[in-house]
């Protein structure tokens, strides 16, 4: 069940986001925070951390869809039942 929720997640990303992979949101946090709590450093090591956090969001953003459409579905099913 987890791997068909990710498949559908990914498939909804490709369509919104075909070539980020993160929301246009969620990157712009992003690079706000790291420039906050880095401050000024070399352009290319702020952009390797910078895409490294992209990726450790996008796994979160994944993985918080996937728990959140169980959830919506344990919901469901309880509203259903009654």
């Amino acid at each position: 069940m987890n791997q068909t929720i990710r498949n559908l997640y990914i498939n909804m990303r490709k369509e919104e986001y075909p070539q980020d992979i993160i929301s246009k949101e969620f990157r712009e946090e992003i690079v706000e925070m790291l420039k906050d709590e880095i401050g000024e450093i070399e352009e290319g090591e702020f952009k390797k951390i910078r895409d490294i956090a992209f990726m450790i969001g996008g796994a979160g953003e994944e993985n918080g869809f996937v728990k959140g459409f169980k959830y919506a579905y344990q919901l469901f099913s309880e509203c259903a039942r009654k």
